[in-house]
């Protein structure tokens, strides 16, 4: 079966500073592929590649064998979603509308949202468990609040592929865990979903294929209980952790979770 987001020997560099080069990565349908790495080492230039905002300096990027950089907008907005970190909205749209915002590519140029689709953006709400603030001015949200509402936008959209940069950034514990649940439900359903993240352990709690980012270049792909290791998370981070297996009461399996080694002297 042909990879539904590939990814061949792709450069890009702003100016003379070298971002990332020669990264190789394919991701199927249905699959979620997490993204780990620290701060500056090219995790959202990667995603904003793919998304076609950026372009490559060299190599290819291809969703379903089109080149990301062929399709037109409205086709490429139907095949990726994306949501990154920080979104501002000038006006004092509430929750509802910006959510729709993401029937555009659903629509053509002299069509308003119908309503299916406004029920289609109530239920990605409800999905988010932020369908009570619809109705609310989305620039009086908190950050937490925001990204669920950009989270729910982009599922909207109804996209093959979905790019999350780091997704649970504002998000309190239980709202983490929920979005975590969300990706794990989006890949069940057979999108592909590819996001980035600086937690060791996101990569063991969804189910797919991490690929740890260091110098601008992979060091290591492939399921998560092989690829995060102590050393390979002391590469990327510069830090010592300890990986462990552990057991929950009510589930046969083992789950693996890393936490860092803090010594006195620390």
């Amino acid at each position: 079966m042909p990879a539904k987001l590939a990814i061949s020997d792709a450069e890009f560099s702003y100016g003379e500073r070298d971002i990332f080069h020669h990264l190789n990565l394919e991701v199927m349908s249905g699959e979620v592929c997490c993204i780990l790495g620290a701060n500056g080492c090219g995790k959202t230039t990667l995603l904003r590649c793919i998304a076609g905002t950026l372009k490559l300096q060299s190599g290819e990027i291809y969703v379903d064998g089109h080149d990301v950089y062929d399709l037109k907008i409205n086709k490429r907005a139907g095949r990726i979603g994306i949501v990154f970190q920080e979104h501002n909205i000038a006006f004092p749209y509430n929750v509802l509308e910006v959510v729709k915002m993401g029937r555009t590519a659903h629509l053509n140029l002299f069509n308003t949202p119908s309503r299916k689709d406004t029920q289609i953006a109530e239920e990605k709400l409800a999905m988010v468990g932020m369908l009570h603030l619809k109705d609310k001015p989305y620039n009086q949200l908190s950050g937490g609040e925001r990204q669920l509402i950009l989270i729910a936008r982009t599922i909207a959209q109804e996209p093959e592929v979905v790019l999350l940069d780091e997704p649970t950034s504002h998000l309190d514990f239980r709202n983490q865990v929920l979005i975590l649940k969300i990706i794990n439900q989006l890949v069940a359903k057979g999108l592909t979903v590819i996001m980035s993240t600086h937690l060791p352990n996101h990569a063991f709690l969804v189910s797919g294929k991490s690929a740890i980012m260091h110098n601008g270049s992979f060091i290591a792909i492939g399921d998560p209980t092989t690829v995060v290791t102590e050393e390979n998370m002391k590469t990327a981070y510069g830090v010592d952790v300890k990986i462990r297996d552990v057991a929950l009461d009510g589930l046969n399996d083992l789950i693996k979770v890393c936490v860092p080694v803090l010594r006195k002297a620390d």
